[in-house]
């Protein structure tokens, strides 16, 4: 439903930030949101009355409020930091169907229960039970200690045989529990090498993006925050490696045929070998730090990144 116009209406389902945005020239949605703006109404915002989304559209320079009746939307709202929120958001919607769904999203948030969906693609094992880990961590010898419900590596550590993990933590505002993960080898001369391979649907089936690295000499939690460094797996790795990444994560995207884009994550290993790890539903794809550097080669690629979910609708 357009509301006057005979475009189709988009909500973006994300929360009020309590500040103005910037013009959404600067953002890369923002700029989506302008180059498709002749082919689709996109209305972003996080609350609901009488079935409109109220919010704002992208204009040049600014954004608009706008309160308009959505036909279809695409998932950023944090689900699970704001559950109540989320909740009422989703029953205005009413039947409006919702993008990735929101019970794939739960699944995936879920680290025990993807690696349930994704069994036969030779995840690295879990252990669950806080009175196993020292015995997993002696045979292992490494591990990540995980918040079994967080996201975009909060809360991780990785720890080794002798360490006592605790059961539980905070992470994300959220007391949750902590799973234990065996941890991968790294390649010579690494710390760690983390790949987030973001893939989306489109008319012809799943595409597999460049797959972007996260890389430290030394620390196992490639985390950007804690100093890893970025840079496209092909340039580092050689492409036989950015290809095997791009078809475990088409492997994984099979797995879940309702979904419209996911963020794959996986490790290295000494061999090369990619190993997935975990799956995001509202993937932070790791396109815009390549695009940063190397415009001519990866803006546009980052540019179509951010209008397909809008064109999967």
């Amino acid at each position: 439903m357009s509301d006057g116009s005979d475009r189709p209406v988009v909500a973006l389902l994300l929360p009020p930030s309590g500040r103005p945005p910037p013009p959404p020239e600067q953002l890369p949605i923002g700029r989506a949101m302008l180059a498709l703006a002749d082919r689709l109404q996109i209305v972003v915002g996080g609350q609901v009355e009488h079935r409109h989304l109220v919010g704002h559209v992208a204009v040049p320079g600014g954004w608009r409020e706008a309160r308009l009746r959505p036909s279809s939307a695409i998932d950023r709202f944090p689900s699970f930091t704001q559950p109540l929120a989320y909740a009422r958001l989703l029953h205005g919607l009413g039947a409006v169907p919702v993008l990735n769904p929101p019970a794939l999203t739960a699944l995936l948030r879920d680290k025990v229960r993807t690696q349930d969906a994704l069994h036969g693609l030779g995840m690295p094992d879990l252990e669950t039970d806080p009175r196993r880990y020292p015995e997993a961590l002696a045979r292992w010898g490494a591990g990540f200690l995980k918040p079994r419900f967080g996201s975009f590596g909060r809360g991780v550590q990785h720890v080794t045989a002798g360490a006592s993990p605790p059961a539980r933590a905070v992470v994300d505002g959220v007391d949750q529990p902590m799973i234990l993960q065996r941890a991968v080898p790294p390649p010579p001369g690494y710390g760690g090498v983390a790949l987030r391979i973001l893939v989306q649907r489109g008319a012809d089936g799943w595409r597999a993006y460049p797959p972007v690295a996260r890389h430290h000499p030394r620390d196992a939690v490639v985390n950007h925050a804690r100093g890893a460094a970025v840079s496209a797996a092909e340039d580092r790795f050689g492409p036989d490696v950015a290809a095997s990444a791009q078809a475990l994560a088409l492997a994984v995207a099979a797995r879940f045929p309702e979904a419209i884009e996911l963020g794959v994550d996986a490790v290295l290993d000494p061999e090369l070998e990619p190993h997935v790890i975990e799956v995001n539903a509202r993937p932070r794809g790791r396109l815009h730090a390549l695009a940063e550097a190397d415009p001519d080669r990866f803006g546009a690629l980052h540019a179509q990144a951010c209008e397909q979910p809008f064109l999967e609708r």
